[in-house]
């Protein structure tokens, strides 16, 4: 009787010890994955902003290279010539460029001619203030 009470024993206290074992192993791989989550987080995002801002960075420039390419031809543009010839120059440049709507718009800020998908007005746009102030290009919001 003492023989099985002793194995009883053992048992339960090996149970125990293992129990806690793992209860503990469990909690330091919980809590080293959330640390180590937030470390390997943090580490990425740092290469990921700096990528993202020059990936904006050269997107911006890309489009207002483009957009001067556009004013280049201001001449074919802005010229008397016929309104079917203007709005074919402009649907090329949209097509190659890769624009969402293209359009020409006289200094009151109201569209002349071009996409259909193109406002009708600009004049209360804040950057349209910004088109009249320096007579130059400019960029809006998207």
């Amino acid at each position: 009787m003492k023989k099985r009470n002793i194995k009883r024993k053992i048992q339960g206290y090996v149970f125990g010890v293992a129990a806690v074992i793992g209860a503990l192993i469990t909690a330091v791989m919980a809590i080293s994955s959330f640390v180590l989550t937030d470390h390997v987080i943090l580490d990425t995002s740092k290469q990921m902003v700096k990528a993202s801002s020059q990936n904006v960075a050269s997107n911006l420039h890309l489009l207002v290279d483009r957009i001067i390419t556009i004013s280049l031809t201001e001449e074919k543009l802005s010229g008397s010539g016929p309104l079917k010839e203007k709005e074919e120059i402009l649907a090329g440049k949209k097509e190659t460029i890769e624009f969402v709507w293209l359009a020409v718009y006289g200094e009151d800020g109201n569209k002349l001619y071009g996409d259909n998908k193109a406002p009708e007005s600009i004049a209360g746009e804040k950057y349209y203030s910004y088109l009249t102030a320096t007579n130059s290009t400019v960029i809006g919001e998207p």
